[in-house]
């Protein structure tokens, strides 16, 4: 009677790996794919504590970033900074001004709304970049209360289009 336990224990355990496996990585959400990413240790990682009954390591995070800033990134292209020049304020960098956001479409749509509904750019800025960082929806929404949600969604979605063309216009083309 044991072994037919067993057997249907590990029957059931090898043809239901979901029961065994945590997918998500905790975020309650299905992983995009089945193939394990399999991290390499960096020397930026701790051991475990010595008095913890925990098993894994801890990551710091990284010092600095290998990746180029979104700022540095705007300024790579003399194209995109001269496309963009005319919408910045003045007085203002690219540079500083992409500074904060977290990419650079997110910072050029913000640029294009600020030009578009007259907003003050630092305030759309400050909006989307500060302590309580908010969508370029909701900043439109707290500079401008009195445009409806249409005219908001209308204005990010064009807004949107224009931070596009102005990347797309200054991709290289590929060669085949």
């Amino acid at each position: 009677m044991q072994c037919l336990w067993i057997l249907v224990s590990v029957l059931a355990l090898t043809t239901c790996p979901n029961l065994l496996a945590q997918r998500g990585r905790g975020t309650g959400a299905p992983s995009a794919s089945r193939t394990p990413q399999i991290s390499t240790p960096t020397p930026r990682e701790t051991t475990p504590n010595q008095n913890s009954n925990r098993s894994a390591h801890t990551v710091a995070p990284p010092a600095t970033s290998s990746t180029p800033s979104v700022a540095s990134r705007t300024n790579v292209s003399p194209a995109l900074d001269s496309r963009i020049h005319p919408l910045l304020p003045a007085g203002v960098s690219s540079e500083a001004a992409a500074e904060g956001f977290s990419n650079q479409g997110q910072f050029l749509a913000a640029l294009h709304v600020a030009h578009n509904l007259n907003i003050p750019f630092d305030q759309i800025k400050s909006e989307m970049t500060g302590s309580n960082p908010v969508a370029l929806g909701k900043a439109i929404h707290a500079l401008r209360p009195t445009l409806g949600k249409t005219s908001v969604k209308e204005s990010v979605k064009e807004a949107e289009k224009q931070a596009e063309r102005d990347l797309g216009s200054v991709m290289e083309p590929r060669s085949r």
